[in-house]
């Protein structure tokens, strides 16, 4: 009950107002350790600064969907769906409602840093184009060192074996 579900009757008082998407945004996370807190900071707004679309910063999948957000969030064929971009993404009236994240009263999080970092590149390979635009700059940087080898492997004589390693991996990396 970190999310307080007191906070159900402001969210729908929102949805009442026209916006399909409520947003429940935290303004502070209490009893949470320094490190998370500041990773998530960090992380949301990266995302946010490379996103392609407005991800909003320090919410979570507390949040209010009506019948029509939910039926288009349902028949999206993404496997690994990062909810807090798909609800912006969507394009449906959206609004947000703020509280201050209360400590966890019982168990542990399931979160686990490796379920976090997964999360996150999935939020980032889903909503940017950074990604792309890097691995696109790496294969135009490597082709041309390829070439390169390939030429210095072909028009090089051969001593003893020394280079007959270099036209094998030249044709892999082109």
């Amino acid at each position: 009950l970190q999310d307080p579900p007191e906070l159900i009757p402001e969210l729908l008082v929102k949805w009442r107002e026209g916006f399909a998407v409520v947003h429940a945004r935290r303004t502070r996370r209490l009893g949470e350790r320094w490190a998370k807190r500041a990773a998530s900071f960090l992380f949301h707004r990266l995302l946010r600064l490379v996103a392609d679309v407005p991800i909003l910063v320090d919410t979570a999948d507390f949040r209010l969907l009506d019948r029509s957000a939910c039926e288009v969030l349902r028949r999206m064929s993404e496997r690994h769906r990062y909810l807090r971009g798909l609800a912006v993404w969507a394009g449906f009236p959206q609004a947000e409602v703020r509280y201050e994240r209360q400590p966890r009263q019982a168990g542990r999080t399931k979160y686990r840093f490796g379920t976090m970092v997964s999360l996150g590149l999935d939020a980032i390979v889903s909503f940017s184009r950074v990604p792309l635009k890097i691995a696109a700059w790496l294969g135009a940087a490597v082709v041309p060192l390829s070439i390169a080898l390939l030429v210095v492997g072909l028009t090089r004589p051969s001593s003893r074996g020394a280079g007959d390693w270099i036209i094998p991996v030249a044709l892999l990396a082109l």
